[in-house]
């Protein structure tokens, strides 16, 4: 966080809405999907983006650059079939439901995927792209207090 700043939740739609969704670090169906109306909004100069949202963050995989409990504000990448920055940490929606945060890399064919925690308890996975629904970059994670 910026020294002196901090950010400010409100509901004039002033900044980034926030959602009480979970993505999880780790792969885990998610039952809570709330996305039709925001909770509220954070207003956060720096990350004041447009198309971007908070969520929340659940599981312990991606510790410890991103924490069980924290908030991260993502944006869709409308068009990560055709490129994608790999070694960057992104929120993965399958068509299947789950949702989870990992570092993308170049998977074992041009089919595929590898998703790898930051955590070294946790396994790395290869997902097939058919597989995947939307992709949102994570640009920044915050603690929940």
């Amino acid at each position: 966080m910026l020294k002196g700043e901090m950010p400010v939740k409100n509901f004039k739609k002033l900044g980034s809405p926030y959602y009480n969704v979970d993505f999880m670090a780790n792969f885990e169906l998610v039952y809570n999907n709330q996305t039709a109306n925001p909770d509220y909004y954070i207003d956060f100069e720096p990350f004041n983006i447009p198309g971007a949202v908070w969520c929340n963050v659940s599981g312990k995989s991606m510790e410890p650059e991103i924490s069980n409990g924290d908030m991260v504000l993502i944006k869709e990448v409308p068009s990560w079939q055709d490129y994608l920055d790999f070694d960057d940490i992104y929120g993965i929606v399958t068509c299947n439901g789950f949702r989870t945060i990992k570092r993308v890399k170049k998977g074992s064919s041009k089919d595929t995927f590898t998703l790898v925690p930051a955590n070294p308890d946790y396994e790395s996975q290869e997902i097939k792209k058919e597989m995947i629904a939307h992709i949102f970059k994570v640009l920044c994670a915050v603690k929940k207090f």
